[in-house]
């Protein structure tokens, strides 16, 4: 909801062309960024988080 709200507040496209992407993006899109969080499940297979290094371990 984080990503949508983002979008909907600075008029963001989410899906771009890809000469768009190339020639004026720095970072991905939005629904490529939601499609990563929507998709990243390494658990499920067993594997270790990429980025679990990142967060503080309770």
């Amino acid at each position: 909801m984080a990503f949508v709200k983002l979008q909907t507040d600075v008029l963001a496209v989410p899906r771009p062309g890809l000469v768009y992407k190339i020639w004026r993006e720095s970072h991905p899109p939005l629904g490529e960024r939601i499609d990563f969080a929507n998709d990243y499940r390494p658990w499920r297979e067993g594997q270790p988080l990429t980025y679990g290094d990142r967060f503080k371990k309770e």
